[in-house]
């Protein structure tokens, strides 16, 4: 695990391929012969300077590279080096684009009108070299346009938008009872509908702050739904243009919610180095912003697990008890509503994953035992969030020796899989798997055969 993110956009994209800067610069070289540019030497040395940021490729060499990756040599021509790696990436309209009002309708728009993609191949396109991370988190502290009411159209007052509000959060709940393949289609109906009532309707600035807010609040739902279809490009974009919206809604602490959002998905898609600016971001725009306990605590909770996945292990611990410390004394009085899922019983289970990779195990099942294993009639967690820890609570009586106990964990997150489809759960389950003793392999395989039952 690398204590860094990739910091070069065409490092991200090599990395994509697979290949080492020798190979990669065969393969440049190849495709400049065969664009009819003549020879060039492909020497890895030459793929490292331009991934240094030192260095620029000459036009021909980029148009090579262009070639490789698919891109319109246009846009070589249009974005220049190294932006238009971007378009490569599935990053570059809303790393590029202006931030402004209609820009983040226009991407809200087209990500509501895109179904997600539950065939397991959503996964390429987390923003994940430091140069992007570092452009986007300038782009929302320092470059969001201002908001002006369009001023046409239906009217619509405060109490509207109360009135919008309050559906969402019913919408919410209907991702418990149906998940998110049964919620999605309502969730995006409902982002496309607020997007129509932004651009089209009249208010004025303080309802339209309140309207632009809930659109943003909206799609970090979406992009929730699509991470846990497996669609992480489609719920990274989410992210993306929650941080835009929430920009021309100057609300601060609704794109520090967003921001960590991103930055919980490269932890758990297992890039832990790409969640630090992107936390220390998210911070910036809380103290801006005001103060919000649950949001704070929840970004010292998920640094440390970053850092425990990292073998950082006295940062972990320092951000854990920080974490605790600002959590436990607040009244929480003042935390926006879309902080309000993060209860005590949430943290505690986050906190017993960080304790899991730390390699402390006995904490790790510490925190999360109590709260799997209650009576039935004082169930404290969701189905889906319990499922997910369950896997790691498997994991950690694996790691503990008690292979038992494991497979008995395991049996109800494959109960849980076969009825529902979720990345989380399913991230758990393939760990297990990779992390089991050969001499279960034959009890493991059970698992698999029931779930392939019971999901045909």
């Amino acid at each position: 695990m690398t204590h860094r993110p990739v910091r070069h956009p065409l490092a991200l994209l090599r990395k994509r391929e697979g290949l080492s800067h020798a190979a990669y610069a065969s393969r440049i070289a190849d495709a400049h012969a065969e664009l009819g540019f003549g020879t060039m030497a492909a020497r890895r040395e030459k793929i490292a300077r331009w991934e240094s940021g030192k260095v620029t490729p000459e036009l021909n060499a980029q148009f090579a590279l262009a070639h490789l990756h698919d891109v319109p040599r246009s846009e070589v021509l249009r974005l220049g080096w190294p932006e238009w790696l971007y378009t490569a990436t599935g990053q570059a309209s809303l790393l590029q684009t202006p931030w402004s009002c209609d820009e983040a309708l226009h991407a809200l728009e087209t990500i509501a009108r895109t179904a997600p993609r539950t065939d397991g191949h959503g996964g390429q396109g987390l923003v994940s070299c430091e140069q992007s991370i570092a452009s986007l988190t300038t782009a929302w502290l320092d470059t969001a346009a201002p908001f002006e009411p369009p001023g046409r159209g239906l009217r619509i007052s405060a109490d509207c938008v109360a009135d919008l509000e309050r559906r969402h959060l019913k919408t919410r709940k209907l991702y418990h009872d149906l998940g998110p393949l049964g919620a999605r289609t309502l969730v995006d109906a409902e982002l496309l509908l607020l997007c129509d009532l932004a651009r089209n309707a009249s208010y004025d600035r303080p309802t339209g702050a309140a309207l632009m807010a809930l659109t943003a609040n909206a799609a970090c739902y979406s992009g929730w739904l699509a991470f846990d279809l497996g669609d992480q490009a489609r719920a990274q974009s989410a992210y993306m243009a929650a941080m835009r919206t929430a920009a021309v809604a100057e609300d601060g602490l609704l794109g520090g919610w967003a921001m960590t959002l991103l930055a919980m998905q490269h932890v758990y898609c297992g890039e832990p180095a790409n969640a630090h600016p992107l936390l220390d971001a998210a911070h910036r725009a809380c103290e801006r912003s005001g103060h919000s306990p649950r949001l704070t605590a929840l970004l010292g909770v998920v640094r440390a697990i970053a850092y425990a996945m990292q073998g950082e292990r006295t940062a972990a611990v320092g951000q854990l008890h920080f974490a605790g410390t600002l959590y436990s004394p607040s009244p929480h009085d003042n935390d926006p509503p879309f902080m309000n899922w993060l209860t005590s019983d949430v943290m505690q289970v986050f906190v017993g994953a960080a304790h899991f990779y730390l390699g402390k195990m006995d904490h790790a099942l510490g925190h999360l035992l109590p709260l799997l294993d209650p009576a039935p009639t004082a169930t404290r967690l969701e189905a889906r969030n319990t499922a997910v820890w369950n896997g790691y609570a498997a994991r950690a009586h694996l790691a503990s020796g008690d292979t038992d106990g494991a497979l008995e964990r395991a049996r109800r997150t494959v109960t849980f899989l076969a009825e529902a489809p979720s990345f989380g759960v399913e991230k758990q389950w393939q760990l297990l798997r990779t992390e089991l003793p050969d001499p279960q392999a034959a009890a493991w395989q059970e698992l698999g055969v029931f779930l392939s039952r019971r999901a045909a």
